[in-house]
């Protein structure tokens, strides 16, 4: 995480007073700073501007301003499947390609003059989800959606409140066991009351991994174009575990 630092420059008024003065001579220091700076939430900046002014009766004048700025802090739900035994169990959900995957990493985005100003979360490798909307830094935000077909997806880069026609917006619903930090994550819209995933290909290929997309099961549910029937996807229940982000959302943006 980088962080940036603000300085700020001190200025001295000289006032004359009394009876008149013989023309003053002055030397003015250059002005010293010191910065503190810190990965915690809050970071206090300390400045201090010291000035000489050789003038008869006056002496010399140091003025110390100091200041503090509170960074937020983030915090997302991050998504597993649940179903032991299977090949699906424990894997995250992924955003990626817009719409949701287990066994593959988020399809991610931050513009390098983001990263420079220490907008990026660079340590990220999840995709995190708060409520109907994707963990994304990016203006405009991404939020999460459930087509007719079934499939989970989320919207592009700036267009939170655009969807697809006929689509289920905010299709997630949270239920917090007390005594517990999981959720369970179910979907709703279309009639369904629990996640599918279905392989994105037919047929593996020798030292390919395997991966899946997640639907919701929907009466008018259409598997991916590659795969022949939805035979071949399995329903699973979803739980939810909170992470603590630190001073970034999980991503600038996702792809």
């Amino acid at each position: 995480m980088k962080t940036q630092t603000l300085f700020a420059v001190g200025t001295l008024l000289s006032v004359a007073f009394g009876a008149p003065q013989p023309a003053p001579t002055e030397a003015a220091a250059e002005p010293s700073w010191t910065t503190t700076s810190t990965l915690s939430a809050t970071l206090t900046f300390n400045i201090t501007s010291t000035f000489v002014t050789t003038v008869p009766g006056l002496t010399t004048t140091t003025s110390t301003t100091s200041s503090s700025y509170t960074r937020p802090t983030y915090s997302a739900t991050e998504v597993y499947a649940f179903k032991p035994g299977s090949p699906i169990h424990l894997l995250p959900f992924q955003a990626k390609g817009q719409i949701f995957r287990l066994g593959d990493t988020p399809g991610t985005y931050c513009p390098s003059f983001v990263e420079r100003q220490g907008g990026c979360n660079m340590d990220s490798n999840i995709t995190g989800i708060n409520g109907c909307s994707l963990s994304a830094n990016v203006p405009g935000g991404q939020s999460i959606y459930l087509a007719p077909d079934g499939q989970l997806r989320f919207t592009q880069a700036h267009s939170q409140a655009l969807y697809p026609p006929n689509s289920t917006i905010c299709p997630l619903s949270y239920t917090t066991k007390e005594g517990t930090d999981a959720t369970k994550v179910v979907p709703h819209g279309f009639g369904s009351n629990c996640f599918m995933a279905c392989p994105m290909l037919d047929r593996q290929p020798a030292g390919i991994k395997q991966i899946w997309q997640v639907y919701a099961n929907v009466e008018d549910m259409r598997p991916p174009l590659r795969l022949s029937n939805a035979s071949s996807c399995m329903h699973f229940e979803a739980v939810g575990i909170e992470k603590q982000l630190g001073h970034s959302a999980a991503s600038w943006q996702y792809i």
